[in-house]
């Protein structure tokens, strides 16, 4: 991302935003804005069960706070292989 180091990690499932809500009106991604230039890059990797409650009790609830499985990037560019 960017002119970060790249990153090697298993992960579940890699989300390109350009808004902060999905359907229904859940506030997914914090800050996301169509017009602000930057895309917004959610990265998920439940590894367990507890994993994908955790992601679930975030959606469900609109958790506000960070949780292990779920990561929030803002960049300019991005390659994923």
């Amino acid at each position: 991302m960017d002119d970060a180091p790249a990153q090697q990690r298993k992960v579940r499932t890699v989300m390109f935003a350009n808004c902060s809500l999905l359907p229904g009106g859940i506030d997914f991604v914090p800050g996301a804005l169509i017009d602000d230039g930057v895309l917004d890059v959610v990265v998920v990797s439940p590894r367990s069960a507890i994993g994908w409650l955790a992601m679930t009790g975030k959606i469900l609830f609109q958790h506000k706070g960070g949780i292990p499985v779920i990561d929030f990037y803002r960049t300019r560019t991005v390659t994923v292989r």
